[in-house]
């Protein structure tokens, strides 16, 4: 029997960004950490609420997606601890930009980034990106 508390490996997982379009990589690599059980949890009951509070009209429909887009961008940057931008650059942010939460809350949430938003968030939600194989138990 192997101890599945062993299954877990917070080591961080690399996410090598890809064309949105062609699928090639494009020369960037995030290091991602997972995504923690307790935000899932966060999110769902925050959801429930916003939507009965919807239903008592307190908050449109457009209102909640608009929250709960950006609820999937804060997560995605705070997933995000390392980065290695290869000499590429990010429009005002320039070349190998720093690592920092604003740099990353501001890719996340520029016009046009819902590619690496997408791949990002992929990944972080894909339990196996930080389990140990079995034979490492």
């Amino acid at each position: 029997m192997a101890d599945i508390a062993a299954l877990f490996d917070d080591v961080l997982f690399p996410v090598e960004l890809l064309h949105p379009v062609t699928k090639e990589p494009v020369g960037i690599t995030f290091h991602i950490a997972p995504f923690e059980a307790d935000a899932t949890a966060d999110w769902y009951m925050r959801t429930q609420s916003q939507y009965e509070r919807m239903k008592s009209g307190e908050v449109s429909a457009d209102k909640i997606a608009e929250i709960d887009a950006l609820v999937i961008i804060k997560r995605c940057a705070a997933s995000i601890r390392k980065w290695d931008w290869d000499g590429n650059s990010f429009g005002e942010l320039g070349k190998d930009p720093a690592c920092t939460i604003e740099n990353r809350i501001a890719v996340m949430s520029a016009p046009g980034a819902s590619w690496i938003v997408d791949q990002v968030f992929q990944a972080g939600v894909h339990a196996e990106n930080f389990t140990r194989k079995p034979e490492t138990i």
